[in-house]
């Protein structure tokens, strides 16, 4: 009997650590969602049901499914093909508040010609009317490109995704395998952080733009065929148009050689108000730095490089050093916002 008792215990002891370790392990996923398992919040992107549906008509619209491509085979057994301009399709899905979002599909339009077709792709927020994301992209051939484009959201709403047939061109226009994803919350919010580029841009939230004759590339760089160089003086480069969210951790990366009075690299909001500042040290050969801070409250941001003494708010002051590189610079997201 004894015995009895003592196997019962064993397995209710099992039994216990399992569910136990069950329980942690669930917790965990919860706490830590594996961006990439994340499935396309958008139902038949592919069109290969046959129909439209769940996609809705735009007004009189005689969008229709189709396995009729003029440029060869649709992804999959359809397409959608939208005959007249001003018509096209949409489908609603729910946006999270301080999430970045990837959507992507195929474009063609029916015959190839002089005259571009064209279609007019939105993501526009139901209840706050905040416009995602809106452009329109052309095309003279009947091959399908490629088409990917990311936006942020701002607020827990429903948005319309949808795609308007417009533009002058005469000929039917074909949509394939839309896809709407969750960015991984590590994705890179810098663009051209490696420099390779060698371009400075007019605006600074498509790129690098520069300020002050001391800043320029060279080739004298980390790992790729790009580095930045300033020189000692006021100049700089800035990057903007990215949101940094309340709650949210972040990690900056760079590497850097040269000077050290001055050099470093500050974020601040669109006040030039600081949000934190990475300063670097007196370096001979390349070194790495990592700097990790926490955002108090969702801001609008920017990101600032520059060679000089000190900087406080808007007044800056120099007084001389040494030449300073930098290289491979990176600011992702590393814990999840009070949003998510």
């Amino acid at each position: 009997m004894k015995s009895k008792n003592k196997l019962i215990a064993v397995i209710c002891a099992v039994v216990l650590i399992i569910t136990s370790a069950s329980v942690v392990l669930s917790s965990s996923i919860l706490a830590v969602p594996d961006p990439a398992d994340e499935a396309n919040l958008l139902l038949e992107g592919g069109f290969d049901n046959g129909i439209v549906a769940p996609w809705n008509k735009l007004g009189a619209s005689d969008a229709t499914a189709t396995a009729d491509f003029a440029g060869g085979k649709p992804v999959g057994d359809k397409c959608v093909k939208i005959n007249r301009q001003q018509k096209g399709i949409s489908q609603e899905v729910t946006l999270q508040a301080g999430t970045s979002y990837e959507l992507s599909f195929l474009f063609a339009p029916c015959v190839s010609g002089s005259t571009p077709n064209t279609v007019n792709v939105s993501v526009t927020g139901m209840t706050s009317g905040e416009v995602y994301y809106d452009e329109k992209i052309s095309s003279s051939g009947t091959v399908y490109e490629d088409v990917t484009v990311k936006f942020l959201c701002l607020s827990n709403e429903k948005a319309t995704v949808k795609f308007d047939r417009v533009g002058l061109g005469g000929s039917s226009i074909y949509i394939d395998d839309v896809s709407l994803i969750i960015q991984p919350i590590t994705a890179e919010i810098l663009k051209d952080g490696d420099f390779e580029s060698a371009q400075f841009v007019t605006d600074s939230s498509a790129g690098w733009s520069k300020s002050g004759t001391n800043v320029t590339y060279t080739p004298d760089a980390f790992g790729g065929n790009t580095a930045l160089l300033l020189n000692p003086g006021t100049g700089y480069v800035c990057q903007s148009g990215f949101y940094l969210f309340a709650g949210a951790t972040y990690r900056l990366r760079f590497y850097h050689k040269g000077c050290s009075v001055g050099s470093g690299v500050y974020i601040a909001d669109e006040s030039d108000a600081q949000i934190t500042y990475a300063p670097a040290g007196d370096d001979d050969e390349w070194n790495q730095y990592f700097y990790d801070f926490t955002v108090t409250e969702t801001k609008s941001a920017k990101i600032i490089i520059k060679n000089l003494t000190e900087m406080e708010g808007a007044e800056e002051n120099y007084s001389g050093g040494e030449d300073a590189y930098f290289d491979g610079i990176s600011l992702h997201r590393i814990t999840s916002s009070e949003a998510d």
